[in-house]
Protein backbone atom coordinates (compact mmCIF):
# COMPACT_ATOMS: atom_id res chain seq x y z
CA UNK A 1 0.00 0.00 0.00
CA UNK A 2 1.32 3.55 -0.74
CA UNK A 3 -0.78 5.37 1.67
CA UNK A 4 -0.79 5.57 5.32
CA UNK A 5 -4.89 5.63 6.03
CA UNK A 6 -5.33 4.32 9.66
CA UNK A 7 -7.58 1.71 10.89
CA UNK A 8 -9.59 1.31 14.51
CA UNK A 9 -10.23 -2.16 15.42
CA UNK A 10 -12.96 -2.53 17.87
CA UNK A 11 -14.75 -6.32 19.25
CA UNK A 12 -18.80 -6.39 17.95
CA UNK A 13 -20.90 -7.98 20.38
CA UNK A 14 -23.71 -8.16 17.74
CA UNK A 15 -21.66 -9.75 14.45
CA UNK A 16 -19.67 -11.54 17.69
CA UNK A 17 -16.92 -10.57 15.82
CA UNK A 18 -13.96 -7.68 15.50
CA UNK A 19 -14.18 -5.22 12.95
CA UNK A 20 -11.62 -2.91 11.47
CA UNK A 21 -12.66 0.59 9.56
CA UNK A 22 -10.72 3.43 8.49
CA UNK A 23 -12.20 6.87 9.95
CA UNK A 24 -10.77 8.56 7.01
CA UNK A 25 -13.51 6.68 4.79
CA UNK A 26 -16.40 6.92 7.20
CA UNK A 27 -18.91 3.86 6.43
CA UNK A 28 -17.58 3.11 3.03
CA UNK A 29 -15.34 0.23 4.29
CA UNK A 30 -14.95 -2.40 6.76
CA UNK A 31 -13.33 -5.75 7.22
CA UNK A 32 -14.63 -8.22 9.47
CA UNK A 33 -12.82 -11.63 11.75
CA UNK A 34 -12.57 -13.77 14.63
CA UNK A 35 -9.40 -12.14 15.43
CA UNK A 36 -8.25 -8.32 15.33
CA UNK A 37 -5.44 -9.90 13.08
CA UNK A 38 -7.95 -11.38 10.68
CA UNK A 39 -10.22 -7.90 10.81
CA UNK A 40 -7.00 -5.96 10.14
CA UNK A 41 -6.13 -8.06 7.13
CA UNK A 42 -9.52 -7.98 5.41
CA UNK A 43 -9.67 -4.28 6.00
CA UNK A 44 -6.52 -3.63 4.17
CA UNK A 45 -7.66 -5.47 1.23
CA UNK A 46 -11.24 -3.47 1.22
CA UNK A 47 -9.11 0.11 1.88
CA UNK A 48 -6.71 -0.96 -1.40
CA UNK A 49 -9.95 -1.58 -3.55
CA UNK A 50 -11.24 1.86 -2.49
CA UNK A 51 -8.42 3.83 -2.94
CA UNK A 52 -8.29 1.92 -6.43
CA UNK A 53 -11.79 3.32 -7.22
CA UNK A 54 -10.97 6.61 -5.66
CA UNK A 55 -8.37 6.60 -8.60
CA UNK A 56 -10.31 4.97 -11.25
CA UNK A 57 -13.27 7.77 -10.93
CA UNK A 58 -10.94 10.71 -10.39
CA UNK A 59 -12.36 11.44 -6.97
CA UNK A 60 -10.12 13.05 -4.57
CA UNK A 61 -8.85 10.58 -1.66
CA UNK A 62 -9.84 12.17 1.56
CA UNK A 63 -6.26 12.96 3.89
CA UNK A 64 -4.18 10.40 5.90
CA UNK A 65 -5.72 11.02 10.15
CA UNK A 66 -2.32 12.58 12.05
CA UNK A 67 -1.07 11.61 14.70
CA UNK A 68 -1.75 14.69 17.68
CA UNK A 69 0.75 15.84 19.62
CA UNK A 70 -0.28 16.68 23.23
CA UNK A 71 1.64 19.18 25.46
CA UNK A 72 0.30 17.68 28.72
CA UNK A 73 -1.47 21.21 29.72
CA UNK A 74 -5.21 20.83 29.92
CA UNK A 75 -7.31 23.64 31.45
CA UNK A 76 -10.46 21.74 33.51
CA UNK A 77 -13.30 24.23 34.71
CA UNK A 78 -15.35 22.31 37.67
CA UNK A 79 -17.95 23.61 40.30
CA UNK A 80 -16.19 24.93 43.56
CA UNK A 81 -18.05 22.25 45.43
CA UNK A 82 -15.74 19.84 43.75
CA UNK A 83 -12.40 21.66 43.65
CA UNK A 84 -12.92 21.87 47.47
CA UNK A 85 -13.63 18.14 47.51
CA UNK A 86 -10.38 17.45 45.66
CA UNK A 87 -8.18 19.98 47.64
CA UNK A 88 -9.49 18.13 50.83
CA UNK A 89 -8.71 14.53 49.81
CA UNK A 90 -5.12 15.98 47.78
CA UNK A 91 -4.69 17.43 51.04
CA UNK A 92 -5.03 14.14 52.81
CA UNK A 93 -3.19 12.56 50.62
CA UNK A 94 -0.21 14.66 51.07
CA UNK A 95 0.04 15.18 47.71
CA UNK A 96 -1.09 18.53 44.93
CA UNK A 97 -3.90 18.38 43.97
CA UNK A 98 -2.40 17.69 40.10
CA UNK A 99 -1.16 15.09 41.49
CA UNK A 100 -4.01 13.69 42.81
CA UNK A 101 -5.81 13.99 40.02
CA UNK A 102 -3.66 12.47 37.59
CA UNK A 103 -3.30 9.55 39.87
CA UNK A 104 -7.21 9.26 39.72
CA UNK A 105 -7.44 9.24 36.19
CA UNK A 106 -4.22 6.74 35.56
CA UNK A 107 -6.18 4.59 37.97
CA UNK A 108 -9.26 4.83 35.99
CA UNK A 109 -7.87 4.64 32.84
CA UNK A 110 -5.71 1.72 33.83
CA UNK A 111 -8.94 -0.49 34.92
CA UNK A 112 -10.92 0.05 31.34
CA UNK A 113 -7.80 -0.34 29.38
CA UNK A 114 -6.44 -3.46 31.69
CA UNK A 115 -10.24 -4.81 31.24
CA UNK A 116 -9.51 -4.08 27.30
CA UNK A 117 -6.24 -6.07 27.10
CA UNK A 118 -8.00 -9.10 29.12
CA UNK A 119 -10.79 -9.30 27.17
CA UNK A 120 -8.88 -9.43 23.42
CA UNK A 121 -6.35 -12.06 25.63
CA UNK A 122 -9.27 -14.07 26.19
CA UNK A 123 -10.26 -13.81 22.94
CA UNK A 124 -7.00 -14.83 21.23
CA UNK A 125 -7.66 -18.14 24.02
CA UNK A 126 -10.63 -19.06 22.21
Amino acid sequence: MDYNYSLDVFYSDEDEQYVAVSPEFGNQMAGTGDTRAEAVSEAEKALELLVEDYREEGDELPQPRKAHEYSGNYSLRMPKSLHAQIAKMAEHEGVSINQYIISKLSYEIGLVHGNIEKSQEMEEVK
